[in-house]
């Protein structure tokens, strides 16, 4: 990320607002990790060791990991990264619900912090990318996805949608300006 130079004249580095972000997220869900269970629709059943896309947990060898690609589990989806993601959980936290309520808060803070760094790569000012990455954040309309364990395709969805619209931006950026394509400080 580039540096940005508010009014005052000071340049803040380019990943100030995006940590800041990241922090406004995790500040915001993380009390709700350590005491949130597990949602009685569909989380029993995708983070039982009972199912068997997650089954003996990811840790156990690579032959786990292969069902994940090779065909779908659950009701016909095929999913990997979405079971692959529940596996290692399970396999980490041994079936504990913060350990899946975790990595869906530092999914969404990861992509809160991607998203104020796309907005500095396509040229917003530091203060107005902080804003609305907070915005993102902190918006209702994410809760859903971020404390349901099921949703865990939703954060997902959203991290590696933002992290492609970043390399677009980054990639084109370097293209128009005759550099190669890759990724720049």
């Amino acid at each position: 990320m580039s540096e940005t130079t508010p009014a005052a004249g000071r340049t803040v580095p380019g990943w100030v607002p995006a940590a800041a972000a990241a922090l406004v997220a995790a500040a915001l869900y993380s009390p709700r990790v350590w005491g949130a269970g597990f949602v009685n629709y569909d989380d029993p059943y995708l983070t039982s060791p009972d199912n068997p896309a997650i089954g003996k947990g990811l840790l156990s060898g690579l032959g786990d990991l292969l069902p994940f690609w090779r065909r779908p589990q659950f009701m016909n989806a095929w999913l990997p990264l979405y079971y692959g993601s529940l596996g290692l959980d399970h396999a980490l936290g041994g079936g504990a619900a913060w350990v899946f309520h975790l990595h869906n808060v530092l999914l969404h803070a990861l992509s809160a912090g991607v998203l104020a760094a796309l907005l500095l790569e396509m040229g917003f000012a530091a203060p107005a990318a902080a804003l609305a990455a907070a915005i993102f954040a902190l918006h209702p309309a994410q809760v859903e996805s971020v404390a349901w364990i099921s949703q865990r395709k939703s954060v997902l969805a959203v991290f590696f949608l933002l992290l492609s619209f970043l390399a677009y931006v980054r990639g084109t950026r370097a293209s128009y300006s005759g550099g190669s394509i890759r990724w720049q400080n």
